[in-house]
């Protein structure tokens, strides 16, 4: 007879849902999925573009190239939101996403943009940095505000 304990896999020290590569969050001492804080992360941006005039889509549970698409007087943006970590100051979406926005936007005649949310500390609201994609490669990008003018200043 086999002893089935003995087929399973050792316990591991820590459960890999509270490691280190997991989409396990504390927060405000409860823990949030990733999915739910990158939603939270999209409509906060989503609330920050409405306040300039644009009007925004979701695209909700986003697996394509853009997670928003804003028109604002004949400007229509598509976005990637990225959820930047405290200790980075840029978050990159990976070459493949920078590539199909890219690849995406000039299709439509829409800008490539990147939108960083920053995480606040304590009751401090996040902040949100907004990058406008110039071309594939990781340092493609400039400064831009939601205005649709750029910021002046190195990037």
């Amino acid at each position: 007879m086999v002893d089935l304990p003995s087929l399973l896999p050792a316990p591991r020290a820590t459960p890999y849902w509270l490691g280190d590569r997991t989409p396990v969050a504390r927060q405000r001492g409860r823990e949030v999925n990733n999915a739910a804080r990158g939603t939270r992360a999209e409509n906060a941006i989503v609330d920050e573009l409405g306040s300039y005039g644009y009007d925004v889509t979701r695209s909700a549970a986003s697996k394509g190239a853009a997670d928003l698409v804003g028109i604002h007087d004949g400007e229509v943006i598509l976005v990637q939101v990225k959820i930047c970590r405290p200790e980075k100051s840029y978050q990159q979406p990976a070459p493949a996403e920078r590539r199909e926005l890219v690849r995406i936007a000039a299709r439509c005649g829409a800008l490539p943009v990147v939108a960083q949310r920053h995480p606040g500390a304590g009751s401090r609201p996040g902040r949100t940095s907004w990058w406008q994609l110039t071309g594939a490669g990781p340092e493609d990008r400039h400064s831009w505000i939601p205005t649709g003018s750029v910021k002046e200043g190195p990037s």
